[in-house]
């Protein structure tokens, strides 16, 4: 971590007990996990900035990367091409700040660059984000990072079982598409979850698989969205 990054963030650190020296150590975690050694301290910083410490970060993160990995079993789609099955797996992967789970666990739970970015709705976890001082109460639907990954899986496992669903939004002529953007209507697939009706999911065709790059709620009473320039929270 850079010594300019560390400046950023220690005062704000140290009134929640953290030393510089734990400071470095929680970056040192957070490249470890796969976020970008340039962007730690941006990282860090952003987060801290809407009241999420380090400590709390790595631990939160940690929490939402190894349930993944523990829930990890293969998704696979399959598609009829020409008479022929076809299967090709689907896998949710680490990522970075940018995508994958990372990006859908910073920018959607904890609002990493949610003033610069566009539009950010919100994984309701009971979570508080701060915006210039004042704190929003998200609503608490998921009880913790765990419960939000097998939303994620359960979701994922069954778009691939509705084979009309998987070739009309996966596949063009039999072939896959480079990437593809889902807006998932929860009611549609038999998955009722109060306060979210509707979930974005987006993902890329790379070395022969389709892979998560984010996911977030779309719609839904608990669903709370941050809009720069227009007002913030909508």
């Amino acid at each position: 971590m850079k010594e300019e990054s560390v400046g950023t963030v220690v005062k704000y650190e140290a009134e929640h007990g953290i030393t510089i020296k734990a400071l470095r150590r929680y970056a040192d975690d957070l490249v470890e996990m796969g976020v970008s050694r340039n962007q730690v301290g941006h990282v860090i910083e952003e987060t801290a900035k809407h009241g999420t410490p380090a400590s709390s970060l790595v631990q939160g993160l940690g929490m939402f990367l190894e349930s993944a990995e523990n829930l990890k079993k293969e998704i696979t789609l399959t598609v009829n091409v020409n008479g022929e099955l076809k299967t090709i797996r689907v896998i949710m992967q680490g990522g970075n700040e940018r995508s994958g789970l990372i990006h859908a666990y910073l920018r959607h739970v904890r609002g990493y660059e949610m003033e610069d970015a566009g539009i950010t709705t919100f994984w309701p976890l009971g979570q508080k984000i701060i915006v210039n001082g004042r704190a929003k109460q998200l609503p608490k639907v998921f009880r913790n990072e765990e419960e939000l990954v097998e939303f994620l899986k359960e979701v994922v496992e069954r778009v691939s079982k509705n084979p009309e669903y998987v070739s009309e939004k996966f596949f063009k002529n039999g072939v896959p598409k480079t990437t593809v953007e889902l807006e998932f209507p929860l009611e549609k697939f038999g998955i009722k979850i109060d306060g979210i009706d509707q979930i974005h999911l987006s993902f890329s065709f790379e070395d022969g698989e389709f892979v998560l790059k984010t996911a977030y709620p779309t719609k839904g009473w608990a669903v709370e969205t941050f809009i720069p320039g227009r007002g913030g929270w909508q």
